[in-house]
């Protein structure tokens, strides 16, 4: 036989034989398959039929698996909402929420330490800060024609809204321009809800008080009303959610003179760190 044709007649056999090994490893594949399906059913209808016999253990088994999984979940959801869910505001890591305590004799825990006006030339110095703001908060009664509704608020220094990258539906932020003036912006909730998500907000009057101060003070927050300048996104809920107004804090110390006890937020400059 021609030594060609010896080797075409190899090649075949090798190639039958890697064929048929194909073959045989399909037919254990699909062996093995069904008999780990024929197991699992078994196993299904042998659990289902001591389930049955059970009843009363059939339902605590039920119960726990429905309350482990419905408590792991909450528990995920919390720690998600709390510890993982990113802040919603651009280069929200650039942010930085600065709070203190101190300790006292005979206090049974730290007590927050707040910071004054004497104090915010001395947080500005710091070159890795890109801007640094201050607030306080505040809780009053908004009104006007056909409105009248609770109201936690806060009070807030020039800048606050572009250190925030804040997002607005309507109108615009608080700037340099109402240094001094009784502008306010209001939140998306309370556009939509006290006020009908009226269309005509931006530029409309309204009352705003306080709970802080003497007497005195209080009436004077009724001499002037504020005007809404914008709404801002329900993305923005700072310093709390339940936060539905924004004021110029220039402007509330000409109707309490000893505001405010402010917080810092800064926002760090590209390359800085918050060590």
């Amino acid at each position: 036989m021609p030594r060609s044709c010896a080797v075409d007649e190899a090649r075949t056999q090798v190639a039958s034989r890697e064929v048929e090994g194909r073959r045989l490893c399909s037919a254990v594949r699909a062996r093995q398959t069904g008999v780990l399906l024929d197991t699992f059913v078994h196993d299904l209808r042998y659990a289902v039929r001591s389930l049955l016999q059970r009843p009363g253990f059939a339902l605590a088994v039920v119960v726990t698996l429905a309350l482990g999984i419905g408590v792991n979940t909450g528990m995920f959801s919390i720690v998600y909402g709390i510890l993982l869910r990113p802040l919603p505001y651009a280069d929200a890591d650039r942010l930085l929420l600065i709070e203190a305590e101190r300790d006292y004799t005979g206090s049974q825990r730290p007590v927050p330490i707040y910071f004054s006006w004497a104090d915010l030339d001395a947080w500005r110095a710091p070159k890795s800060f890109a801007s640094v703001v201050f607030y306080a908060t505040d809780v009053g009664v908004i009104s006007g024609p056909g409105v009248r509704a609770p109201l936690e608020f806060a009070t807030t220094t020039s800048g606050f809204f572009s250190t925030l990258r804040a997002e607005f539906l309507l109108g615009r932020p608080l700037g340099p321009a109402d240094d001094g003036t009784a502008a306010m912006v209001i939140s998306e909730h309370l556009w939509r809800g006290a006020f009908g998500s009226a269309v005509d907000i931006i530029g409309r009057r309204v009352q705003l008080s306080s709970r802080r101060g003497d007497g005195s003070q209080r009436a004077a927050w009724h001499r002037v009303p504020f005007t809404i300048v914008g709404v801002a996104a329900s993305s923005l809920q700072f310093p709390t959610p339940a936060i539905d107004g924004w004021t110029d804090a220039d402007y509330v110390r000409t109707l309490e003179p000893r505001c405010c006890s402010l917080l810092p937020l800064v926002r760090l400059k590209d390359g800085e760190n918050s060590a």
